[in-house]
């Protein structure tokens, strides 16, 4: 749609140049193409820089979140007794299968293969920036 969008606004702009210029309607296309060709370039490259700095932006407002509510909890130690036992050691219920805290391991592949959707085919919806389900 964008370069058929191009096309015609660089047909029109050529079409000016022509009728108020008096150039050729070759000439014409030549300027209007160096005008128009560049904008969906552009538009592309900007819309990357623009998915680029809103993940950016989500990244450093969750650290100041999570930061400002380990200090309202008291700092780390705070947030620990605040924990029941044994959850302030990511690895201390992986012991076993029968640990109260086996459903971790699972949950731990599962984020591991969302982090590489091209290997495990898991994707994450916020970060690919798909519609489920897709339109039709």
């Amino acid at each position: 749609m964008t370069v058929l969008a191009s096309g015609i606004n660089m047909f029109a702009m050529a079409k000016v140049f022509q009728l108020i210029l008096g150039w050729s309607m070759d000439w014409s296309i030549l300027v209007s193409a160096l005008v128009v060709l560049p904008t969906p370039f552009w538009a592309a490259w900007l819309k990357h820089l623009q998915r680029g700095l809103a993940v950016l932006s989500h990244r450093v407002r969750l650290r100041a979140l999570v930061t400002l509510g380990v200090i309202d909890v008291g700092g780390w130690n705070g947030l620990v007794e605040k924990m029941p036992p044994g959850y302030a050691h990511a690895w201390s219920g992986l012991g076993s299968a029968s640990s109260t805290h086996g459903h971790r391991v699972f949950g731990m592949i599962m984020a591991w293969a969302s982090c590489f959707p091209s290997v495990t085919g898991a994707r994450t919806s916020w970060w690919c920036n798909a519609r489920w389900p897709p339109r039709t």
